[in-house]
């Protein structure tokens, strides 16, 4: 397999690549006769508007753009390509064209400390958020751009690997139905100090599947579909310290609420998924409807079209809260003990006393507590219209653990959590009505 060849606006700093060293990557300057091959990946700023008005050909040729210094001509860019704006710009996205009707945006990752307080000791100490924000222009140590490189290399090393133009999943759909897909994704990594000393990483991470489709049949009314896939992995990462492989002290997760509303008045929340789930092991959740269109003859035909995954959820639960045009679930761990935060309750309930000074006995923990979540939702909105300005939705999280610090010759149990929002505006235009006179 050849290498991957990164170009390299004269302006970036080659030091904000992770893999600037490896083998596999080949890192070149960015000059007017470059001509960037499919999966090669070119970073620029988007000041740079000789590079970002040509960033349209490459990105139809699938070659890969980071942008960086992300500015107000960013968001006029990606309603093009991408068919999204984002509310807040980050300091670098990446975007790929995976195949003729699915484009990828990554977004930098959100980097900070968590925030919570102590519930068995001080409800009042606060430990605060202070997301940072370092350009590769001005910084020596970009760490907040390391993730964006880290999943952008990967990402076009697995579609090299994989062949010319490849993708996930692939639907097939019906010729004359009017459909576009896209995926977003977002990573949030924080740290959780304790003593001043020992430090825990935690990291969640999303990726929002869109898929908008216009129904539009010869005879009967016009209208638009929604559809949002919500893939997230939640990790504690490694606990801050481990005795012996059983006591040990850190952060693990307990509860994790998720949310995303498209707040218009022509569009309706039709479905969700999953559903209430208690006592399962794995949970597979499936949403599916019907969309009419006209066949490119003048006839009329209908497409099917569903989804469905399965995740494991051993010794957690789900709740399903959607109500209105707001999508939501709260996912909990309940065995051997109810995980859900409750205000003003004691929520740390793995503090032990333990061999020397305590900690926590990992062995009574669950899995998923311990590890790495990995879960799916699904949300079907439908518009009573067709629809052609950009819609918004709002997307959140709030995401809970329980902790055991150490303390001389004990344990001090705290609470945190960590939240976050991201909102984007779609453009309905991407699935535009096609038939404007509707036959009766």
């Amino acid at each position: 397999m050849d290498n991957l060849t990164v170009h390299l606006a004269p302006s970036v700093d080659a030091s904000i690549l992770p893999y600037g060293d490896q083998t596999e990557i080949d890192v070149k300057t960015y000059d007017e006769s470059t001509t960037p091959d499919p999966h090669d990946l070119v970073v620029f700023s988007d000041n740079n508007d000789e590079i970002l008005s040509q960033a349209h050909d490459w990105l139809a040729d699938h070659v890969g753009v980071v942008i960086l210094n992300a500015g107000s001509k960013l968001n006029d860019f990606l309603l093009q390509e991408v068919g999204v704006a984002l509310h807040d710009l980050p300091d670098g996205v990446f975007v790929h064209q995976e195949r003729e009707t699915h484009t990828r945006l990554i977004q930098s990752a959100t980097i900070g400390n968590g925030q919570g307080a102590e519930s068995d000791q001080s409800a009042s100490q606060r430990f605060g958020v202070v997301p940072t924000s370092r350009s590769p222009f001005d910084s020596d140590e970009p760490s907040s751009l390391r993730p964006l490189f880290v999943e952008a290399v990967s990402h076009l090393i697995t579609h090299k690997q994989q062949g010319f133009v490849s993708a996930p999943e692939t639907d097939e759909f019906p010729e004359g139905l009017e459909y576009y897909t896209f995926t977003v994704t977002k990573q949030d990594i924080r740290s959780l100090p304790y003593d001043n000393e020992d430090i825990q990483s935690v990291t969640i991470s999303f990726d929002y599947h869109f898929a908008l489709f216009l129904n539009d049949p010869p005879h009967g009314e016009h209208y638009q579909y929604i559809h949002l896939r919500e893939e997230v992995r939640a990790s504690p990462g490694e606990l801050a310290w481990t005795y012996n492989d059983t006591w040990s002290y850190g952060a693990m997760q307990f509860h994790l609420e998720l949310e995303n509303s498209l707040d218009h008045p022509d569009i309706v929340l039709e479905e969700t998924a999953p559903e209430n789930e208690v006592e399962k092991t794995e949970v597979t959740d499936t949403t599916s409807f019907d969309i009419g269109f006209s066949t490119t003859d003048g006839g009329s035909g209908q497409f099917g079209y569903s989804k469905s995954r399965t995740h494991i959820i051993k010794d957690w639960e789900i709740i399903n809260e959607s109500t209105g045009n707001d999508s939501s679930w709260t996912y909990a761990q309940n065995t051997p003990y109810d995980g859900k935060y409750k205000k003003n309750s004691s929520f740390c309930k793995v503090c032990n006393a333990g061999e020397f000074g305590g900690g926590v006995d990992i062995g009574s923990i669950p899995a998923l507590s311990r590890g790495t979540l990995t879960l799916d939702t699904q949300s079907v909105w439908r518009t009573q219209n067709v629809i052609t300005d950009p819609v918004t939705l709002h997307t959140d999280y709030k995401w809970w653990f329980s902790a055991v610090t150490k303390t001389g010759f004990g344990c001090m149990p705290h609470w945190w959590w960590v939240s976050n929002f991201f909102g984007v505006d779609i453009d309905m235009s991407k699935v535009p009505e096609k038939n404007t006179t509707k036959q009766e």
